[in-house]
């Protein structure tokens, strides 16, 4: 029921007390107004009448009221502290990869940058939390949009300020502004949009790479992962070369082939559990797949040295994986870089000109994924191999390929043709 202009009210029929709803109109740090809507419970229909005459009158007034507090302003809160509150739940509660929380990072340091220059703020100075709003953040995508293309113009390079990155940046902000709202703690931060895609910057498509690698490339780069000198090595050069071979015949991402335990290889069955997972579903999933048989002859040393327990230890704590494992990726792109010297594999395989940031170890990935689809494997069974998720509701729930259409479809992957000793 209307009890005044702007302030309405419910009756609850079983205690009689009367609820009070109204909108106060707040200003932003942007300078936009923000309405939001605040309640208050009164004892009884003539209480609430007396109420409501009042709050009418303060929102003619100065468009807001508060019970109790004649000057009442929303506490001002650091934005700061809310992202920082985000990555510390990322961090120790979901436990996110470094680099995963590296990423989340360096994006408030992104968004939050811009933001100040929006709204002519020092570094040195508060960005209030009750500055995060709809408006305030296209602003800062059109803004690093054209940070960018200056960038791009002067040097040729983004500078942080690609596309890619502008949407990670910005898909990062949108979760954390969700998450903080769900929180409740903080009383000044708006309410983030409902649908968070519908304001997320176009995600940068990338053409097909024009070449993809050969079982005979894909031998030729792995044969040649070794260190510059004899004398040199370690640990990472091993990890480097197992590794690839494991994503050789499996096109598991490099994160996935570290974090195999001794456990997970079924060396009589010819199937490996797959722990990790880019997704939260392809985690929970723990897949075991079929593989082929080759597998355990080109990874002998390592099943043999590892009788349980990971199969490429840390050097703090050999009871889980190698944690710092992308520093192996050099050894890997040097291995790219000489098996084009000796005209084993082509050099668009090893660095597509259409990827800027390709990743070496990427590309057993995508090759496996190639051959394959080449051989005729069909893409649901192909899919479960490598990790990817289904295209339909059928293919998540009903169509998960059996053992022996896996097994099938391994018999395409050819022993190795090189030496990799």
């Amino acid at each position: 029921m209307k009890l005044a202009d702007g302030v309405s009210g419910h009756v609850d029929p079983t205690t009689g007390r009367v609820k009070l709803m109204w909108r106060n109109r707040e200003q932003q740090a942007d300078g936009s107004i923000r309405r939001r809507q605040s309640k208050l419970t009164a004892d009884s229909m003539v209480e609430a009448r007396e109420l409501a005459v009042q709050i009418a009158a303060a929102l003619r007034e100065k468009g807001w009221w508060q019970p109790g507090e004649a000057a009442f302003r929303p506490a001002v809160e650091n934005l700061d502290l809310v992202f920082q509150a985000y990555l510390q739940h990322k961090t120790e509660f979901e436990r996110v990869r470094p680099n995963t929380s590296g990423n989340i990072a360096y994006s408030f340091g992104r968004f939050t940058r811009g933001v100040r220059v929006l709204l002519g703020l020092g570094d040195e100075d508060m960005i209030p939390a009750e500055a995060l709003t709809l408006p305030l953040y296209r602003r800062w995508v059109e803004w690093a949009g054209r940070e960018g293309k200056r960038a791009a113009t002067r040097d040729q390079a983004a500078q942080g300020y690609g596309p890619g990155t502008i949407y990670q940046t910005a898909h990062i902000i949108l979760d954390a502004w969700a998450w903080a709202a769900d929180q409740g703690q903080w009383a000044s931060l708006p309410s983030p949009p409902h649908n968070r895609r519908a304001h997320l910057p176009p995600n940068p498509q990338y053409a097909p790479p024009p070449d993809t690698a050969t079982w005979a490339e894909m031998d030729a780069a792995i044969a040649n992962i070794r260190p510059a000198r004899r004398s040199a090595g370690g640990p990472n050069v091993v990890t480097a070369k197992y590794t690839a071979i494991i994503q050789r015949f499996t096109g598991l991402r490099l994160f996935q082939a570290v974090g195999i335990y001794r456990e997970d290889c079924d060396v009589e069955g010819n199937t490996l559990l797959i722990r990790r997972g880019k997704s939260r579903r392809e985690a929970a999933l723990m897949r075991r797949v079929a593989v082929s048989e080759h597998l355990w002859e080109a990874i002998a040393p390592v099943l043999e040295r590892a009788e349980s327990g990971p199969l490429f230890p840390d050097g703090a704590d050999p009871s889980v994986p190698m944690v710092s494992y992308r520093n192996t990726t050099r050894y890997v792109t040097k291995g790219w870089e000489r098996a084009v010297a000796e005209e084993l594999a082509r050099p668009t395989v090893a660095v597509p000109p259409n990827r800027s940031k390709a990743s070496p170890t990427h590309t057993f990935r995508s090759g496996f994924i190639a051959n394959l689809a080449a051989a005729g494997v069909s893409d649901a069974v192909l899919d479960h191999l490598v990790g990817h998720a289904p295209g339909s509701v059928r293919g998540m729930h009903y169509a998960t390929p059996s053992m022996g259409m896996q097994r099938e479809a391994v018999k395409a992957v050819p022993a190795m043709v090189r030496s990799t000793a």
